[in-house]
């Protein structure tokens, strides 16, 4: 507990966080174009709808969506502040508009303080990441040995799943010809 600033019901303020965010990347295939060229054997020209950026019976949109790990910053309208009093100092934990709940150590009146905070709990993530091996060693629920068969079973049929996207992409391109 600390006695920092305690908000107010109605302020505006910043929210960090660490997760997962979904961004809009450029087509790899029509690039933007939303369509792709195929020449058929007889040397005829096609265009078609790209099947690589549309969704199910969606069209085509010239984006892809991809998944970006990282930290983030959110602004909210603080709805209800709840205070709790202790030996240690006050707390505080907020609701917001958009029925989420932060507590008073991610909740910042300025947005760059709240990218300073978000940029520190990615930092935090990737330490742990990083450091994933020595907490296998730790795992008493599974042996070591369990541990390297796992990953070396993983590295196998990731390299083997890459080899044959090489393979099919060799194949593609023979085919564009």
């Amino acid at each position: 507990m600390s006695d920092a600033k305690i908000f107010n019901v109605g302020d505006t303020v910043y929210i960090a966080s660490h997760g997962n965010e979904q961004e809009q990347k450029p087509c790899p295939v029509c690039f933007t174009k939303r369509e792709v060229m195929l020449t058929l054997g007889d040397g005829t020209e096609i265009m078609l709808p790209c099947g690589y950026c549309s969704r199910g019976y969606e069209p085509p949109t010239g984006y892809v969506s991809e998944y970006v790990v990282g930290g983030r910053v959110t602004q909210v309208t603080i709805a209800t502040v709840q205070v709790e009093i202790g030996k240690d100092g006050k707390a505080a934990g907020y609701s917001h508009t958009d029925n989420h709940w932060s507590k008073q150590v991610n909740t910042f009146a300025t947005r760059d303080e709240a990218q300073v905070y978000a940029d520190m709990l990615s930092a935090a993530y990737k330490v742990e990441q990083d450091t994933r091996a020595e907490y296998i060693k730790k795992d008493v629920y599974r042996s070591y040995s369990w541990n390297v068969g796992y990953h070396r079973r993983e590295a196998k049929r990731d390299r083997e799943s890459a080899d044959r996207h090489d393979k099919l992409l060799v194949i593609c391109k023979e085919r564009s010809k």
